[in-house]
């Protein structure tokens, strides 16, 4: 998870950066700050839990996202049937048609940074041997990874970023 937290911590760095220089806020889904409090309290009480819960929310993101860039631009199928047959190879997949389409090369090695941790924490034989401190980087990661994969469909769809979000 270490390798995770250090390209996270690279990725905040070049956001601080791209906001400075340009003014912009990098939006993202109004849930998602709630939904990654809400994990990171439950790191205190099941650290595997939330660990497991941050990924999935990192995977329906690009899986939304994917799905709004096929829809959007003609580029691509679906993957979502596959993702539930085959996780890995599809999350691959995943990764690399986000990366086609404009995800930076750092965002898409945290992702499989994050693919990878969550991996071994839910094939391990004690998810809960998982810290609470490592659960509070996992989830943090996630939450980084989610703005990215959320500020490549803004940037592609830029009248999404001045249309309100439905609550």
């Amino acid at each position: 998870m270490q390798e995770a937290r250090e390209t996270a911590e690279g990725i905040l760095e070049e956001n601080r950066e791209r906001e400075t220089s340009t003014g912009g806020s990098g939006e993202q889904n109004d849930r998602d700050p709630v939904v990654f409090a809400t994990l990171r309290t439950l790191s205190d009480d099941s650290p595997g839990a939330a660990v497991l819960a941050a990924w999935r929310v990192v995977e329906l993101r690009m899986l939304d996202t994917m799905d709004e860039l096929a829809r959007t631009t003609g580029r691509g199928p679906s993957l979502r049937a596959e993702m539930s047959a085959r996780a890995n190879l599809a999350t691959r997949r995943v990764i690399a048609f986000l990366s086609d389409a404009g995800l930076s090369p750092n965002a898409a090695d945290l992702l499989t940074s994050l693919r990878a941790a969550r991996n071994r924490i839910s094939h391990s034989p004690d998810v809960d041997s998982v810290t609470t401190e490592a659960a509070y980087d996992f989830v943090d990661s996630c939450e980084i990874a989610v703005r990215e994969i959320q500020s490549l469909l803004l940037a592609r769809t830029p009248d999404r970023a001045t249309q309100p979000s439905n609550p």
